[in-house]
């Protein structure tokens, strides 16, 4: 019989590990336009050898400011960062609409009447408050069961359903008039709860006042309890000394700033929580989610409280 050719020993996949980072943490990151969020997770984990990154919350490639990114353990916050309140300056482009509802797609002229500044003052406040909004088609929302822009793509036509979301302050930054005192674009300063299109803000914008409007640019101003003041530029371009200073500027895990109902353990607590323990005979309100922290204050997870006992469900230790 012939015999078995030997294989050919395949080398390991090695995990990129960095000693410098045991425990993970948070990195305010200034993103400049032409990168995806997901160019920015891929280059930090070439900057700081490590794999497991996450970033809370996508920006548009052509956007700019606030993208928080996850380092090691700190992925685990991805949720509760994700769903904090964002805030945006936004500039409206009237009389034109764009099948994407901003710069990256194909623009068309309304010709509709471009509006006045009282014309647009009167109608902000209804978009105002709890609203309802229908995202646009070019989205990662999933219509039945698909990438909602990988359908558009295709040619077919995308139903977008409409969804509830929260517009806490829309104020007027600036605006553009033309010779006749009617706007060509609208700068905004916009707070809003997790899961608002800005984009769709834009053309909703430019619906109600009958001219038309898509989004020129936009920038994240704040993420939560970030803001743009402390983040860190990373421009378009690569460098080799970005990952030095990156890893200078990871805030800690147990430093992380959430806005949350919170519970202060003692220091045996502290301890049996980082074990994964559950804690009995506790008399805080039944809670789906708590910030649990040290006698110092630092952050060691999330827990639910039910029946009188702390689950774990994320231990940052």
């Amino acid at each position: 019989m012939p015999l078995e050719e030997k294989r050919k020993p395949q080398p390991k996949k090695l995990r990129q590990k960095n000693k410098e980072l045991p425990l993970g943490g948070i990195l305010v990151i200034d993103k400049p336009a032409g990168l995806s969020s997901h160019d920015i997770v891929g280059r930090l984990k070439l900057y700081l050898n490590i794999s497991r990154i996450g970033h809370a919350g996508t920006l548009d490639p052509f956007a700019t400011g606030v993208l928080l990114v996850c380092v090691g353990r700190a992925t685990r916050l991805v949720p509760w960062l994700t769903a904090v309140q964002k805030r945006y300056t936004a500039k409206l482009v009237f009389g034109m609409t764009s099948t994407t509802d901003d710069t990256e797609g194909e623009c068309t002229k309304t010709g509709g009447t471009l509006p006045t500044l009282e014309e647009v003052k009167a109608i902000l406040p209804q978009f105002q408050g709890t609203i309802t909004q229908r995202p646009p088609i070019f989205s990662a929302i999933r219509v039945e069961g698909r990438r909602a822009y990988k359908i558009a793509r295709g040619g077919r036509v995308v139903e977008m359903p409409e969804r509830t979301v929260e517009i806490l302050h829309l104020d007027i930054l600036g605006a553009e008039e033309n010779d006749e005192g009617r706007l060509i674009s609208l700068d905004l300063d916009v707070t809003c709860g997790s899961g608002t299109y800005i984009r769709s803000l834009a053309r909703d914008i430019g619906e109600a006042l009958g001219s038309g409007a898509y989004l020129g640019a936009l920038r994240r101003t704040a993420v939560g309890e970030y803001g743009i003041d402390e983040a860190i530029a990373m421009k378009k371009e690569r460098n080799a000394d970005d990952g030095a200073t990156l890893l200078r500027r990871v805030i800690p895990a147990g430093l992380a700033r959430i806005n949350a109902p919170a519970i202060s353990l003692d220091a045996t607590e502290s301890a049996r929580f980082l074990q994964g323990q559950r804690l009995a005979g506790r008399t805080e309100p039944e809670s789906e989610s708590m910030a649990i922290r040290d006698p110092k204050g630092h952050l060691l997870g999330f827990a639910a409280i039910r029946g009188e006992v702390l689950h774990p469900l994320v231990v940052l230790g």
